[in-house]
């Protein structure tokens, strides 16, 4: 084994078994690929960063898991079809997530991708307001949101993605809800961020 493949392996970091993003953004590849270019090719090596534009990808089965558990038996907003995957990288771990299928959603996908600006509110959630409304046609007039929801508030017209639960309020939508990197979003603080589609 070479010293690159070595030293990625000695520096790879794991957050709840969600991805951490290494070198620069825009440059990435799957794992696999990732060694494969490593051994063969030596590209983006050098003694000082030899993850230099590389993604290392980790299993997300467990994170899924630990949000889904979380919800056990209050499933009263009731999970619909899947419309995408969606991601978006924040404080260097790659946060995904799935929405349901409403016109709600719809109309938040074809919005993407779509950068923004995520702040802390009333240490619950983190919201981010967009450039235009959203489409609520048939949307329920209110929800109890859980920690991993991702929602849109009507009467402010932002997203807010809840990292704790809280009560029902009227207004809110149901997006739908992360996959992975819940525990990212607890950590304080403004982001920018650019949502995309992660179709695979």
């Amino acid at each position: 084994m070479s010293h690159a493949l070595v030293r990625i392996r000695q520096q790879t970091a794991r957050r709840g078994d969600c991805p951490v993003l290494f070198g620069s953004p825009g440059r990435s590849v799957w794992p696999s690929q990732a060694f494969v270019n490593l051994a063969h090719n030596n590209i983006g090596t050098s003694a000082a960063n030899p993850v230099a534009a590389i993604r290392l990808q980790f299993p997300r089965a467990r994170c899924r898991t630990v949000l889904q558990h979380a919800n056990v038996g209050r499933q009263s907003n009731r999970e619909q079809g899947i419309v995408v995957k969606i991601r978006f990288v924040l404080n260097g771990t790659l946060v995904t997530g799935r929405l349901d299928d409403n016109a709600t959603s719809r109309d938040f996908v074809a919005m993407l991708p779509l950068p923004l600006r995520l702040v802390d509110f009333a240490a619950t959630e983190k919201i981010a307001y967009l450039p235009r409304r959203l489409n609520t046609d048939g949307t329920p007039s209110g929800i109890v949101p859980y920690a991993g929801d991702v929602t849109y508030y009507e009467p402010w017209g932002n997203i807010a993605v809840f990292h704790k639960d809280f009560r029902h309020s009227p207004g809110l939508v149901k997006l739908g809800r992360l996959d992975c990197g819940l525990e990212e979003l607890r950590t304080t603080g403004a982001s920018d961020i650019l949502i995309e589609r992660a179709d695979d």
